[in-house]
């Protein structure tokens, strides 16, 4: 169809098309047609009936209709005709034909003597009525009468009807029939749009809610599954796909125990709660091909009068890492506290030792007035004992052992720093001062169990001494810094290279930041490692020796706490590069 031809289209018509390409097709298209075609069909054989009786009746009303007008017109028309008064003839048939149904009357007269005198009244197209010479027979039904009189038979008389009234009736009976037929199936196709049109939108609704149910079954962060209650699975989420590695089309209709292959020990779980009709709830642990455990948790919700039973699986292994972390915290803080008293307890005889050791290098010093007087009296020569304690080293020996006191101090005295309740407020702090406490703090460290000790590893620091003080919250910086420096201790020793363990500390200032850098020469981790490496729980680790919270801790302490920043550079057999960015002054770039 060309654009003329769409533009001549009644503006009504696109609606009707569309009406029609809305219910062609599919069993209400099939239910429509087949409605028509029955009402039709009786529409049709009730007026075929009518029809028939009107038939019937006309006939017999015409037929009575020729009797008895000939029978009048043979009667009426016997004195004059045998007169030969035909004028009177004439004014008879007419009289009689008033009935629109008489179409023509021909009356003879059949005496030889009188020379076959006729008269022929016939009906016009326009219904008038007049004289015609002659009649050419056009009607079904027509009666021809003798006209008698006096015994003899002097004529005859013929009437002639015409069947266009039983056509007009025919004619209105089939209008009444198509119009019936018209009505009846608007109304029928009307009553199946209405029923159509409200199954449609109930349909249409539940299909909309069955969506939104789906949507909210598929928004669970829980694995859920639905069965009936033969154990069959009937419905799943998304997450349970994710989970199972299976597709609801692919588990529906099959045994939960075949679905729930990788949980075959939740199977005797959820018979249990299907039979018994009690919730259930159960731990499960799950190893992969890598050995890593995943720790699960099942409910079991048996559904009200024994339909079936829902089941929801979680993935609760951060909830039970946390849960370890909150135990092994509370054992942490324990250990603080003991910790803090000991360091007391230990300052007590490292005092002792430093001023025994003082005490001794002032008894044998030569310079004393009363070491002199006491020797003097005992007859001890001092220089030569002084000799004699420089030659074997004793003056060595006490030099060591007041530094040692002295580094023993240090460590108590950090242990005490680093065990204080932190009040998290920020103070100008020396960022030079502020490593090199973390690196007493690292470098007073050995661990057996994580195989790595300060003493073989060469810390290199490169300090800017032009760099501003720095307003953070002391103690938890210096616990980022013992973190990564642990872990590049740790990194070091289990390190397989013949190069010299290094780590290279330097601070540098830069557009209103403090830059801290912690570059070590160890084996360096792959792009996968360094993109996960301050995610909380990821660690790599032995099992016990790391719990995977020491960076997540430290990129939360810079970046929410300092709004810094950190960020890691590795490269494998090279080394790793940490970076760190404290703001000089946290308030310009918003609260803590």
């Amino acid at each position: 169809m060309n654009a003329t031809a769409q533009s001549s289209i009644p503006s009504g018509l696109p609606g009707v098309v569309n009406l029609w390409n809305r219910f062609k097709g599919g069993l209400t298209f099939r239910l429509q047609v087949g409605l028509c075609v029955v009402t039709s069909v009786l529409i049709i054989g009730f007026g075929y009936y009518d029809y028939s009786s009107a038939q019937k009746d006309w006939n017999y009303q015409l037929t009575e209709l020729v009797d008895r007008v000939s029978l009048r017109i043979a009667t009426a028309s016997a004195g004059p005709l045998w007169s030969i008064n035909m004028q009177q003839v004439v004014e008879t048939i007419k009289s009689e034909m008033s009935d629109e149904n008489l179409l023509a009357v021909e009356v003879r007269e059949l005496r030889e003597d009188k020379g076959g005198v006729f008269v022929t009244m016939t009906r016009q197209h326009d219904g008038t009525v007049s004289l015609t010479q002659k009649f050419e027979s056009r009607s079904p039904i027509s009666r021809m009468r003798m006209i008698s009189y006096e015994g003899h038979d002097i004529g005859t008389a013929t009437v002639h009807v015409t069947n266009a009234g039983m056509k007009r009736q025919m004619q209105t009976i089939f209008r009444q029939i198509l119009i019936r037929i018209i009505v009846v199936n608007v109304i029928s196709l009307a009553i199946i749009w209405l029923i159509m049109s409200r199954s449609r939108r109930i349909e249409e609704e539940n299909n909309e809610l069955r969506r939104h149910l789906q949507n909210i079954f598929n928004s669970m962060p829980s694995s859920l599954l639905a069965m009936d209650s033969h154990a069959i699975v009937t419905q799943m989420n998304r997450q349970a796909e994710l989970m199972l590695g299976n597709t609801l089309d692919d588990s529906k209709g099959e045994p939960v125990a075949d679905v729930l292959t990788i949980f075959p020990q939740a199977v005797p779980l959820i018979e249990e709660a299907a039979k018994t009709g009690q919730a259930l709830q159960h731990r499960l642990e799950k190893t992969d091909d890598k050995g890593v455990l995943t720790h699960y948790e099942i409910h079991v919700f048996p559904l009200e009068n024994a339909l079936g039973c829902v089941v929801r699986l979680d993935d609760v292994s951060m909830r039970v890492r946390i849960e370890e972390m909150m135990i092994q915290n509370e054992k942490m803080n324990s250990v603080g506290m003991l910790a803090a008293g000991m360091a007391h307890e230990i300052n007590n005889p490292l005092a002792i030792i430093a001023q025994a050791c003082q005490n001794i290098e002032r008894r044998l010093s030569d310079s004393l007035p009363k070491n002199k007087e006491v020797a003097e009296l005992l007859g001890v020569d001092l220089l030569q004992l002084n000799r004699y304690l420089t030659d074997r080293q004793i003056y060595t020996f006490l030099e060591n052992i007041k530094n040692a006191a002295a580094r023993a101090s240090n460590i108590v005295q950090d242990m005490l720093a680093y065990s204080r309740k932190s009040e998290s407020r920020f103070a100008p702090c020396d960022v030079s001062e502020l490593v090199d406490h973390a690196i007493r703090l690292s470098e007073g460290h050995y661990d057996l169990k994580k195989k790595y000790d300060f003493k073989h590893i060469e810390i290199e620091r490169r300090y800017d001494t032009s760099v501003p003080p720095v307003a953070c919250d002391k103690t938890k910086i210096e616990q980022v810094l013992i973190n990564i420096i642990e872990n590049a201790a740790m990194a070091l020793m289990q390190s397989a290279s013949v190069r010299p363990p290094r780590i290279t500390i330097s601070t540098k200032g830069a557009e209103g930041v403090v830059r801290i850098e912690i570059r070590d020469n160890g084996p360096g981790m792959d792009e996968t490692i360094r993109k996960r490496i301050f995610e909380p729980f990821f660690t790599t680790k032995p099992v016990g020796v790391g719990t995977g919270l020491g960076l997540s801790v430290a990129y939360f302490i810079v970046k929410e706490q300092h709004k810094g920043n950190i960020e890691v550079e590795s490269t494998i057999d090279v080394g790793t590069r940490f970076l760190i960015e404290l703001p000089i002054d946290p308030r310009k770039v918003g609260s803590p």
